[in-house]
């Protein structure tokens, strides 16, 4: 059986960063802290898609959602 191109074997992230388990050390990493609490953020997610009307909601087509690419984003 053949790997999908997407599988953790074949593209080998490299997830260095991922390995602290402190979160303090990892926001001094990558000079970025949240500017809200991880609950509360949640909760307004939560909140932000049961207000959302789903009678007009449309299961996308295969013409109407594809992947991009460069070449898409060509000016």
């Amino acid at each position: 059986m053949e790997i999908p191109g997407d599988d953790p074997k074949r593209r080998k992230p490299d997830i260095t960063l991922a390995k602290f388990l402190n979160p303090w050390s990892l926001q001094q990493q990558l000079d970025w802290e949240p500017r809200v609490e991880l609950e509360i953020g949640l909760q307004n997610t939560i909140e932000y898609f049961k207000s959302l009307d789903m009678r007009f909601y449309r299961k996308p087509t295969p013409h109407t959602a594809h992947k991009s690419s460069i070449q898409d984003k060509q000016l």
